[in-house]
């Protein structure tokens, strides 16, 4: 009965000290301090985990491509990766997927694909050459034709 008695007190206890001040009487702000949570941006520092791909595979993709735009991509392979003259600079693409390209700062990817008739296709996700210069990241999707 004693424990119950005491729990009830300090249960009664606790309301007051929560409860709102009476009239007359000055409201004190509580002491605990609040925090915020801070925004923490990661961008990791390793570069993106090579893929193997034969040389020979590699060596499929070279070629000259005509975009849909009009514009010619020239793909060239050097050792297990592909060099791009596109867009007024020459890109290297390293492997990241089977037919899969892509530059170490990923502004440029080139997936590799044979259409229904076996003609070779490429599709080019990249950030133009000018929008790098302005600091801008919007990227273009060219396929060839």
């Amino acid at each position: 009965m004693l424990k119950q008695t005491f729990l009830a007190a300090t249960a009664i206890a606790g309301l007051l000290a929560a409860a709102p001040p009476a009239v007359g009487q000055e409201y004190q702000q509580p002491t605990a301090q609040l925090r915020t949570a801070e925004t923490i941006t990661v961008r990791p520092s390793a570069q993106v985990r090579r893929f193997y791909m034969p040389r020979q595979e590699v060596r499929e993709v070279r070629g000259q491509y005509l975009m849909e735009d009009g514009t010619t991509a020239a793909v060239d392979a050097r050792q297990r990766s592909l060099i791009v003259d596109f867009d007024n600079r020459t890109t290297v693409l390293e492997p990241v997927g089977a037919y899969i390209f892509s530059s170490d700062n990923d502004d440029m990817t080139l997936v590799y694909t044979k259409d229904a008739l076996g003609d070779d296709m490429i599709v080019l996700n990249y950030i133009p050459q000018r929008n790098l210069a302005m600091g801008e990241a919007g990227r273009i999707r060219l396929s060839s034709r």
